[in-house]
């Protein structure tokens, strides 16, 4: 079991089990780690039981520049070795907005969120990867059907756009739909159902209602009363789930909670809220193999990871 923690250090566990032995504590070179950026993502290479790639996405200084980039590892025993970059360059750090999630699809393309970095306009820039819900070919190359956004010459990284902060990146399990967390300003995080090329509002248009505009409306929104700190994602799935089962799990920082959402069609319901202040702040939610639902916290001191799994 591989956890980050945004300072750039990667723990390496024997194994998910409850008060699993700790084997190693691995380093990402380079990393500016600051507020809301830092290392903040890390994918397992679908084939890693043949090339041991491990991918983060770190904000790191590079040519003068804060940047988030994509970075592929090889991680063979406790060894971990720069292989090479997917993305180097187009993506801004800063320390509020930086998203900067990663995951693999069913289709085997790496995926990643990406936060306007504070900059508002980045997020209708179709020139910008800022803003953006990115999909790349391991190697870093474009995948022949990634869209190209309005108003672009060409295909890029971004498969859809007009995104604030998302930090929740997930699958559904058997239609293999991705789906992101956004958070939102002063209202409305919003759950959004990604698709090729839809522009989803971020600054012209938040919550609902903006289908007139040309706009995708979110499938759930925190409404206009205020925001949860919406922030990881993760479908769980199998039969010791039970009716659960095909379930979304939100976490939230500001709310300290776990939510759980039923999607039907294109919209989304919050169920339960699991886990209320117990533990403070929750970062991401990760499904493992054997079934259980891991946890991150975002405290600041005294973090951990929970392990919860299902019952009946």
């Amino acid at each position: 079991m591989l956890v980050s923690e945004r300072v750039g250090n990667l723990l390496l566990f024997e194994s998910g089990e409850p008060n699993a032995r700790r084997v190693a504590t691995l380093t990402v070179p380079g990393i500016r780690s600051q507020e809301e950026a830092g290392l903040m993502g890390i994918a397992v290479d679908p084939k890693f039981a043949s090339n041991g790639f491990v991918y983060a996405c770190a904000s790191r200084t590079d040519q003068g520049q804060w940047l988030n980039q994509i970075l592929r590892f090889r991680l063979e025993g406790t060894v971990l070795s720069f292989d090479g970059y997917v993305i180097r360059d187009g993506m801004r750090a800063n320390s509020f907005h930086d998203g900067c999630r990663l995951a693999f699809g069913p289709d085997a393309k790496l995926w990643a969120t990406m936060g306007e970095a504070g900059m508002r306009p980045l997020a209708q820039d179709v020139r910008s990867l800022n803003g953006k819900i990115l999909r790349v070919n391991t190697d870093g190359t474009i995948p022949d059907d990634n869209p190209t956004l309005p108003g672009a010459s060409t295909r890029t990284a971004a498969y859809s756009f007009g995104l604030r902060n998302p930090q929740g990146l997930a699958f559904q399990p058997g239609t293999g739909r991705p789906f992101a967390v956004d958070h939102g300003q002063d209202d409305h995080d919003e759950i959004n159902q990604i698709q090729a090329g839809a522009n989803y509002g971020w600054p012209l248009q938040v919550g609902p209602g903006g289908g007139p505009r040309g706009f995708v409306d979110p499938i759930w929104s925190s409404g206009p009363a205020g925001t949860l700190a919406t922030s990881g994602a993760a479908f769980v799935e199998g039969q010791q789930w039970g009716l659960w089962s095909g379930s979304l799990f939100v976490a939230t920082l500001k709310q300290s909670d776990l939510r759980r959402f039923t999607i039907d069609g294109g919209v989304a319901t919050q169920r339960e809220v699991l886990l209320d202040v117990k533990y403070g702040r929750l970062r991401s939610p990760v499904l493992g193999p054997n079934g259980a639902l891991y946890v991150t916290t975002s405290n600041g001191s005294g973090d951990r990871v929970i392990r919860l799994v299902a019952s009946q």
